[in-house]
């Protein structure tokens, strides 16, 4: 049998039925209804036109562009919020050369940690859910002036091993 325009048009509103959750025997027994026809033959095209492969395909394809859709969005998203990121940055960033604001203190090798996964999330590099191991210098003026270098060269990249943090390296003598 070849398919004709009354076929596709059962398939068309069969879909559509199927889409807003209808169940099959409930599509085809609508489609019969609305397009006239006895329920034995949409049953009979359905097979014959293989209407639930179609289906599959056609719902795919949507899963498809919604998929992309939602992704593009979300990267939309992802945007603006580093650009809303990077502008508080860039003015905390400001204050502090004009002294209007403190540099982050960095109290202990938990608040580092933290600071680089930060950094290393905002990257994309933060997905392992692993923290961050980093060598932890005794001096806590060394640390700070390390720091201070790292920040006026506008380096974002702290050399770091991406392991287990071992919290038994802590220097922080509760200061």
């Amino acid at each position: 049998m070849k398919e004709e325009q009354r076929h596709i048009l059962a398939f068309e509103s069969y879909f559509k039925k199927k889409q807003v959750g209808a169940t099959t025997k409930a599509s085809v027994e609508e489609v019969a209804k609305e397009q006239d026809f006895n329920v034995t033959t949409i049953w009979k095209w359905k097979k014959i036109f293989h209407w639930d492969e179609r289906e599959a395909v056609r719902q795919a394809k949507i899963n498809k562009r919604v998929e992309e859709r939602t992704n593009k969005a979300a990267e939309d998203d992802i945007v603006n919020y580093l650009s809303l990121i990077n502008n508080a940055l860039s003015k905390y960033g400001k204050d502090i050369q004009e002294g209007k604001r403190v540099p982050l203190e960095i109290k202990n090798a938990n608040d580092l940690t933290k600071l680089i996964n930060c950094g290393a999330n905002l990257h994309g590099y933060g997905d392992n859910k692993q923290d961050i191991n980093v060598n932890i210098v005794e001096d806590k003026q060394e640390r700070l002036e390390r720091l201070r270098r790292i920040e006026k060269n506008g380096s974002n990249l702290l050399i770091a091993t991406p392991t287990k943090f071992d919290d038994t390296n802590k220097t922080d003598s509760g200061e």
